[in-house]
């Protein structure tokens, strides 16, 4: 999969995105295939390899 940067908070492949998200002073990571969130992540590398791993089932 190849990743771009979309604003200062993004990422996306194709129908994945990744969001930043600061929760309760928390920094979170959500990913996102078309509309549907699939997962809440602690850093994009998880959330790239959760799509990844979606992507390939």
């Amino acid at each position: 999969m190849r990743w771009e940067r979309v604003g200062a908070y993004g990422m996306r492949s194709g129908e994945y995105r990744v969001c930043k998200a600061y929760l309760d002073g928390c920094t979170l990571y959500g990913l996102y295939h078309a509309d549907k969130l699939l997962a809440w992540c602690n850093d994009f590398d998880e959330c790239r390899e959760l799509a990844a791993a979606h992507l390939a089932a």
